[in-house]
């Protein structure tokens, strides 16, 4: 159907029966549609993955002031966001690539006489946390009294935030137990991308990485 704006509150209202598929709602001026106004509305199907998207994905190393905001959607098999998806999802950090030699330990993580593959994902997630940090993790739901400063929420209307904050990154030698710790930049190979990962049961994870620059 075709209707005018309404000249008091410029709407148009129109009621329709619900049917599983596509609406759209075009803005027609003229003859022509107006492409930024204009609206499709899918219905979602089962939740299927999680996707992650970064307002910033590139941020300064070591400027706790230098923030990303990370929005987390569950998803159905089509790309479709589920609204109705209350999803308990799980963030977890991880640097990539992961570049050590023998005699260095990250945040208290030693790979001194240690099998590299098994202490990887340990030593992986230790580094990542000296470099960025999940400064706080929410939802908008106004019900929901989880601490925000936990890595864990449950999605509300099939969406969570979280914020991502840039840390000190310290390497020392466990051969030197002075005082003395060198603060390394993290602009050098090692150090620069953090892999952020959203994990959720049954479903597909959802992964993206932050560059830290110096």
């Amino acid at each position: 159907g075709e209707k005018r704006f309404n000249q008091s509150n410029l709407k148009a209202a129109f009621v329709v029966p619900f049917a599983p598929g596509k609406l759209e709602d075009l803005c027609i001026n003229g003859s022509q549609v107006v492409p930024n106004i204009s609206t499709t509305l899918t219905t979602a199907g089962s939740p299927a993955r999680l996707q992650l998207s970064a307002d910033r994905s590139h941020l300064r190393a070591g400027d706790p002031n230098d923030l990303s905001y990370i929005t987390i959607e569950v998803l159905d098999s089509e790309g479709v966001t589920v609204p109705t998806a209350a999803i308990p999802v799980n963030l977890s950090l991880g640097l990539t690539p992961l570049e050590w030699s023998d005699t260095h330990e990250y945040s208290g993580v030693s790979t001194e006489s240690l099998d590299y593959e098994s202490t990887r994902p340990a030593a992986a997630a230790a580094a990542a946390a000296a470099v960025l940090s999940i400064e706080a993790v929410g939802s908008g739901d106004p019900s929901d009294p989880s601490s925000f400063t936990s890595s864990k929420r449950t999605t509300w209307r099939g969406r969570a935030i979280a914020v991502l904050r840039p840390m000190a990154l310290t390497l020392y030698s466990p051969a030197d137990r002075s005082d003395h710790r060198a603060t390394v930049n993290a602009d050098c190979a090692a150090w620069k991308e953090v892999e952020v990962t959203a994990t959720a049961p049954g479903l597909t994870p959802g992964k993206l990485t932050i560059t830290l620059c110096h």
